[in-house]
């Protein structure tokens, strides 16, 4: 498996008690914090290391902060191959504060995954796909200004070299910045879509409401189809749908044993380890197949 997406140091606070985005309960409130390694590329990584996949290669950029154990350190100790991008910054920092169990708010400083990626870098990693069962893609990586004509060249040497593409459509308010026309021609190398459902909903032009509205979804899963073979939507209650072009749909719960961080990438490393990598799925009480 090949990784390219952001490797991060997580700075995450907790309440005491559950908050809503209301600015006056935000104006002080107790909890508390800690530091731990994040971004997707990290825990897509490491949940593959933990599968026994390999290799399993990573695209990362900078150095660790000065000081500190820190995730680039980690993920080679935890046996992930790294594959680095010179830059003159540190990996970056994202500050996360969960509100409630469906809420949070987050504020990243991209660090050093906002360095364009080199040529030597570039030369590398479409080299890295001779042996790897699939391209794992980020969002960031690929809509950011400043690595995205680099992520491009990396999907096209995937299709180029017959190795399937998975992406995570991330952020979740990319509608913002990228119109659907502009998505579409950005996505066309990806076999394998993971998307929140809120995400796909945005760019069907349905407005965001509370309590939350789903009814369209089947309607704007199958308009994602015509493009690619498979699509995992991820729901606020934790369930993710799996629904391919072929019309097989299944219904899971996120395991939420090792915590409620991360849980979509460990799902998604799961499918694709069991589709292109050989690993065989573990039985789950919580199947369901169905179509829309």
């Amino acid at each position: 498996m090949l990784i390219v997406a952001d490797v991060m140091l997580d700075v995450i606070a907790e309440p005491n008690v559950p908050l809503t985005l209301d600015a006056e309960l935000l104006d002080h409130a107790y909890g508390r914090t800690s530091m731990r390694l994040g971004g997707s590329g990290s825990h897509i990584a490491l949940h593959a290391v933990r599968l026994g996949l390999g290799p399993v290669r990573l695209a990362v950029a900078g150095a660790d902060p000065p000081g500190i154990v820190g995730p680039l350190a980690t993920l080679r100790a935890a046996g992930v191959d790294l594959i680095v991008n010179p830059s003159p910054r540190t990996v970056g920092t994202a500050v996360i504060t969960y509100l409630n169990d469906q809420e949070r708010i987050m504020l990243v400083d991209p660090g050093a995954s906002a360095t364009q990626w080199s040529e030597d870098t570039i030369n590398q990693l479409t080299g890295a796909l001779d042996d790897v069962g699939v391209l794992v893609v980020s969002g960031h990586a690929l809509f950011r200004d400043a690595t995205r004509a680099g992520t491009e060249r990396i999907m096209r040497a995937a299709v180029a070299a017959q190795v399937p593409v998975a992406l995570d459509l991330v952020p979740h308010s990319v509608h913002r910045s990228i119109p659907a026309a502009e998505l579409t021609r950005l996505l066309q190398p990806v076999d394998v879509l993971a998307a929140a459902a809120d995400t796909l909903l945005a760019y069907a032009g349905s407005r965001r409401t509370a309590p939350r509205d789903y009814a369209e979804l089947p309607a704007v899963v199958e308009k994602f189809l015509e493009h690619h073979d498979t699509l995992l939507v991820q729901l606020p209650d934790r369930t993710c749908w799996v629904v391919d072009s072929h019309g097989r749909s299944t219904v899971r719960q996120l395991a939420t044993a090792n915590g409620r961080t991360a849980l979509t990438d460990r799902f998604m490393v799961e499918v694709l380890a069991a589709r292109f990598c050989g690993w065989r799925e573990p039985e789950r009480t919580a199947d369901h197949s169905a179509r829309w």
